[in-house]
């Protein structure tokens, strides 16, 4: 005979522990002292009073307890939370359904962890999950509204394959477009419908809708009738519908490689909107995805080892997986650290999907474009962990020099050829010049400040100087270009250009003719940037530069120099010029047959090869004393070049400082130059330009 239930029934029904009284201290306290009752209407039945209650969505249909993997039973199947890599998906699939009880899973209370008992009854339990359903029928019927016309639609994904699709290359364009015409298809003459679809696939969508329309000129964008203010506004409506559809679609938690491609296009409009801040922390998030998907091991397949669907599917994740590294490795001289190690992966570079053919002749150049730039990359990441095993700055500077090189011998290669059929080709090679440059004033930033005043680091001046001019010929080349979409590249780039030439400025007379060379180039910077009306990142350098315009400007008539000029520590070597460095080709064929030869100061103390001025360049005594002085030069095998106007390369052969102790007592200038320039992110991070000059150049 079953034993005789001594719990009430109200207890029993709420899953609480009873004391067993009558009545019970729960509905004593609950003042239900009068309903507590140990008898069941009709007989306890465990089938019955120990079922867990079943709610209704609005619609009025029952609320599935669907595990992450269950199948649907409609034609649309619900998507696995984790896909395996090298199996390509349909987005026709229908996002897995909040569990029932999800609710409480995912927002633990603090009393539970900490052993206070709380008494949630099942009816808070439903109307917590009646309340979450119409919130998540609200936000889809929401985003479904955002989506444009058909014919809209189509022509911004077109419009992205073609003009756009070369800067990231995180998605293979012809399956991407046969999951839109596949998607139109089933939808018909009506709307889109969400609840048919993968959320993370439709977040994809709206990235690429967002970064078509952010960087499309105002020309493109009238030929599809919308105006500025449209372009503007759906340029921002879609990038936020992109990212509430990756939380709608619990993308942390169901990683996919949708999810991580949106993540990556988000960037083309995130950074011009100014949501770099945002976007970096989903950079984040994109790399741990990546790795729990496994993207960072992924092999090279034969061609008769799998079907084309999937070889075109691992080799897309294997781009997907450079390109996280390559924004990663890019953001390190902001961050000081890198969260992809180069030794902890094993994914070999992208290479084309195609062995022939005019498809394979336009992704055999997207290749050359990627594994430039990710050339690129790799010096960066291999500079930084050189640097950081360094112990003293003459090290330093050595690693400098050495990578220096490397950005110069890879500077010098072809990314491809021209191709008239191929439209993108042209910008890729200028954006790749752009993103070479400025990566060389990377490089040389912590020596900037020092090269100003001391003669041993001219060679960055030189350096840093020429890469910022090449930024402001190409950007200026590529604004001219009507067709041309407008990138977060030239923008952030050049304004780290004119910032460089800014500061020379600061460190020259005004009688020297490259003071004013360099101010009107700032200006003509300042003019490009004013052109970007609706970007942010623009908006922010222009303020930057001309901030810095002003001090520039200031007090010059008083004594020829800026604040900053007449308050800095004068070097022994500027007594005679600080014009260095002399930039015409006479004074470096002087250099070279001069072999550059060792100075010592009055300390006794060895500095870099570097003239003090032109005319101890072109003196005979200059080259007379090259040649008494020979036994004391070094050759240095992998130093730098120093490039002419006309690109003709000439040997300068530069030695490691060994007295530059006092180079960065100068807290001031070096904490400025650490942050002066922007990442690859843009400038709305840690190192906000808006912040740099709040007490020194503001007005």
């Amino acid at each position: 005979m079953p034993k005789a239930r001594t719990t009430c029934t109200r207890c029993s029904m709420r899953r609480q522990k009873c004391d067993r009284k009558q009545p019970c201290s729960r509905c004593v306290q609950s003042n239900e002292a009068d309903s507590c009752t140990r008898s069941w209407d009709g007989g306890y039945d465990a089938r019955i009073h120990r079922a867990y209650p079943k709610s209704t969505l609005p619609n009025g249909s029952l609320a599935a307890s669907h595990s992450p993997t269950a199948r649907s039973s409609s034609p649309v199947t619900a998507r696995e939370h984790r896909t395996i890599p090298g199996t390509p998906t349909s987005p026709l699939n229908r996002q897995a359904s909040r569990p029932h009880g999800t609710i409480a899973d995912n927002s633990i209370n603090v009393s539970v962890l900490t052993g206070i008992h709380t008494e949630a009854t099942a009816d808070e339990d439903v109307r917590n999950f009646d309340h979450y359903a119409r919130f998540r029928h609200n936000e889809m019927s929401y985003l479904q509204g955002c989506l444009p016309n058909h014919l809209l639609l189509f022509q911004l994904m077109e419009y992205h394959e073609k003009y756009l699709l070369w800067h990231h290359n995180s998605l293979h364009g012809p399956t991407f477009q046969k999951e839109v015409l596949s998607v139109l298809h089933s939808a018909g003459n009506g709307n889109i419908q969400f609840k048919d679809l993968d959320l993370r696939w439709c977040a994809l969508l709206f990235a690429v809708l967002s970064a078509s329309l952010t960087c499309a000129t105002e020309k493109q964008a009238k030929k599809w009738n919308l105006s500025t203010e449209e372009k503007q506004h759906y340029s921002k409506k879609w990038h936020e519908a992109a990212t509430e559809c990756l939380v709608l679609g619990e993308f942390a938690s169901k990683p996919h490689i949708y999810s991580i491609q949106t993540i990556q296009i988000l960037a083309l409009s995130a950074l011009i909107l100014g949501l770099s801040n945002q976007q970096f922390m989903m950079l984040g998030a994109a790399v741990r995805m990546a790795q729990s998907l496994g993207l960072q091991r992924l092999t090279y397949d034969g061609k008769d080892s799998t079907s084309e669907d999937t070889r075109i599917h691992r080799e897309t994740c294997r781009r997907v997986w450079w390109n996280l590294a390559m924004q990663d490795w890019f953001s390190i001289s902001s961050y000081d650290m890198s969260s992809i190690h180069p030794q902890h992966f094993t994914s070999p570079r992208p290479r084309s999907h195609h062995d022939a053919g005019a498809e394979s002749s336009e992704d055999e150049a997207l290749i050359h474009y990627t594994n430039h730039v990710l050339d690129v990359a790799v010096v960066m990441v291999e500079f930084h962990m050189a640097t950081v095993a360094c112990t003293d700055v003459d090290a330093r500077y050595e690693q400098v020099l050495k990578h220096d090189a490397r950005l110069r011998r890879i500077d010098s290669r072809e990314v491809h050829p021209d191709s008239a059929h191929i439209p993108w080709l042209a910008w890729a090679k200028s954006v790749s010049r752009v993103v070479l440059a400025h990566k060389m004033i990377i490089l040389h930033r912590r020596f900037l400040g020092a090269s100003f005043r001391n003669a041993a680091y001219a060679y960055t001046r030189w350096a840093s100087i020429e890469a910022s001019k090449l930024i402001v010929r190409e950007v200026e080349q590529s604004f001219a270009d009507p067709e041309r979409p407008s990138v977060w590249n030239d923008q952030a780039h050049l304004t780290g250009a004119g910032v460089t030439l800014c500061l020379d400025a600061m460190h020259r007379q005004e009688s020297e003719p490259e003071h004013a060379e360099h101010l009107r180039l700032v200006d003509k910077v300042m003019s490009m940037l004013a052109g970007c009306k609706h970007s942010v990142l623009a908006s922010r350098g222009h303020r930057l530069l001309s901030s810095m315009l002003k001090e520039v400007r200031k007090d010059t008539k008083e004594d020829g120099g800026s604040d900053i000029r007449r308050n800095r520590p004068q070097s022994s070597n500027e007594t005679e010029s600080m014009s260095w460095p002399i930039e015409n080709r006479e004074t470096i064929d002087a250099m070279r047959t001069s072999n550059a030869v060792n100075e010592v100061d009055a300390g006794g103390q060895v500095g870099h090869p570097t003239p003090v001025s032109q005319r101890d360049i072109q003196s005979p005594a200059h080259r007379q004393n090259a040649v008494n002085h020979q036994t004391n030069t070094i050759e240095a095998g992998d130093a730098p070049a120093m490039p002419s106007e006309d690109t003709r390369t000439y040997g300068f052969d530069l030695l490691p400082a060994t007295a530059a102790d006092e180079v960065l007592n100068d807290a001031s200038w070096t904490e400025m130059l650490s942050e002066f320039f922007p990442d690859q992110l843009g400038f709305g991070n840690a190192l906000d330009f808006d912040d740099l000059f709040s007490s020194q150049y503001q007005t």
